[in-house]
C-alpha cells in the first residue's frame, strides 16, 4: 500500500480529469490501468503481476535515475494525446533500463538531437564493452488505430457517456490478432507490426554494437516466446496445429522457403499446390547488418536472436553478459560463439524445415 500511495503522490489531478474526459478510446493509458489493477479486488492474477512489476521498474527508475525520471515522467508517461503512444514507448524503456540494470549493465540514456536519430541508451558491460540499444514497444499501426476507433465510435454513437443516470464507457482493447487476417502476407505482416519504423536501423549508430530491445510486455500484440520458434505444434481439442507464425523466418528466412500457414492440420494435410505458401521476402537480418542482435522481452523472459550477417561480431565476453539477462531463456534464443557458427545453424535449420515440407509435395 506505501508503494501505492507514493505513484499516487507523483500523478497530479490534471491527468485523472484527462483519463475521466476520455470516455472512449482504443486502448486504456498503462498507468490508469496499473492503478485500477492494484486497487482492485476484481483483477486477475495476469492483471495483478504485471501492475506490481510495472510499480517496482517505475519506483526503482525514480530511485535510480532521478534526472532521467524527471524528463520523462511529466512529459512522456503521464500525457494522454496520441492513443497514449508516448507513455507506452516510454514505459518500455523503463522496462528495458530496470532489466539491464538488475543484469548489472551500466546504462546511460542518449540525448536526442534534431537532425539525426539516436539509439536509446549506451550500455555498458562488465568488460568496459559499449553496447548501443533501441527500445521499441510493438503497438498497432496507425490504420488499424483508426479502424478501430472508427468502429467504436459508431458502436456507442447511441448511448449516452453523460449524466447522473446514464451510462458511461470506457473501450479497451488487449491486442490485435492480425496474423489470421486474409489475403495478409504474414511475413511483410510481421516486417510491419514488430519492426515497423526501426526496419532500416536508423537509430543504430555506425561502427558500433548495436541491438533492438522490443518489448511485448505492453505491446497491443499478443505474443508470446512460443512464436519466436523456426515452427510449432500446439494442441487444438483434439488435433494438433502446426504452423511457422514467421518471426524466426522474418528475421532469418530466405525468399522462396516453404512456410506453413498457420494453424495446419497435419492429419488432414495433403500438399496440395494450392495449401502450399513460400516466403517472398528475405530475412531481415540477411538485408540488414546494423543490428547485432535483437532482445524480446516478454512478460516471463528475455529472448535474444544473434545477426550472424552483422557487420560486427559481438564480442564472446559481451554475449556471456547478454545470456545472464534477468530470466533469460536460452532455449528460445538463437546465440552462439561466432556469427560463422550461428550461420551454419541457422541454414542447417532452413534446410531441415524444407525437408520436412519435402515430405508432403506431391510428384
Amino acid at each position: 500500500m506505501e508503494k501505492i500511495n507514493e505513484l499516487k503522490n507523483m500523478i497530479p489531478e490534471q491527468f485523472r480529469r484527462s483519463i475521466r474526459e476520455n470516455r472512449v478510446h482504443i486502448r486504456s493509458h498503462p498507468i490508469d490501468r496499473m492503478l485500477r489493477a492494484l486497487e482492485s479486488e476484481h483483477a486477475s492474477m495476469y492483471e495483478k503481476k504485471y501492475a506490481e512489476k510495472l510499480l517496482e521498474v517505475i519506483l526503482t527508475i525514480k530511485k535510480r535515475s532521478p534526472e532521467y525520471f524527471k524528463k520523462t515522467w511529466g512529459s512522456r508517461v503521464l500525457q494522454t494525446k496520441d492513443n497514449y503512444n508516448q507513455a507506452i514507448g516510454t514505459l518500455g524503456e523503463y522496462r528495458c533500463r530496470y532489466i539491464l540494470e538488475e543484469s548489472q549493465f551500466k546504462v546511460n540514456e542518449i540525448a536526442e538531437t534534431n537532425n539525426k536519430k539516436t539509439p536509446d541508451f549506451e550500455v555498458v558491460d562488465y568488460t568496459g564493452q559499449q553496447l548501443f540499444v533501441e527500445v521499441m514497444t510493438p503497438r498497432m499501426n496507425r490504420a488499424a488505430q483508426e479502424k478501430l476507433k472508427n468502429f467504436y465510435e459508431q458502436d456507442t454513437s447511441q448511448l449516452k457517456v453523460k449524466g447522473e443516470n446514464e451510462l458511461s464507457i470506457q473501450v479497451r482493447t488487449v491486442a490485435v490478432n492480425y496474423m489470421r487476417e486474409k489475403n495478409k502476407d504474414r511475413i511483410i505482416e510481421l516486417y510491419k507490426r514488430i519492426l515497423s519504423n526501426k526496419a532500416e536501423a536508423g537509430q543504430a549508430e555506425e561502427g558500433a554494437i548495436n541491438i533492438l530491445w522490443l518489448n511485448f510486455e505492453d505491446s497491443d500484440l499478443s505474443i508470446s516466446k512460443n512464436d519466436v520458434y523456426p515452427c510449432y505444434s500446439r494442441p487444438f481439442k483434439d488435433i494438433y496445429q502446426t504452423g511457422n507464425f514467421g518471426i524466426w523466418q522474418m528475421l532469418y528466412g530466405k525468399k522462396g522457403d516453404s512456410i506453413f500457414d498457420d494453424l495446419v492440420w497435419l492429419r488432414h494435410y495433403e500438399g496440395r499446390k494450392s495449401e502450399q505458401n513460400s516466403q517472398k521476402y528475405e530475412g531481415y537480418f540477411r538485408q540488414f547488418q546494423q543490428w547485432n542482435g535483437i532482445v524480446m522481452s516478454f512478460h516471463d523472459c528475455q529472448v535474444f536472436h544473434q545477426n550472424p550477417w552483422s557487420e560486427l561480431e559481438i564480442p564472446v565476453k559481451s554475449k556471456q553478459w547478454i545470456m545472464r539477462l534477468q530470466s533469460f531463456d536460452l532455449n528460445a534464443s538463437w546465440i552462439d560463439e561466432t556469427n560463422k557458427y550461428l550461420c551454419e545453424r541457422v541454414e542447417a535449420k532452413r534446410n531441415e524445415l524444407q525437408r520436412i515440407h519435402q515430405i508432403f509435395k506431391e510428384y
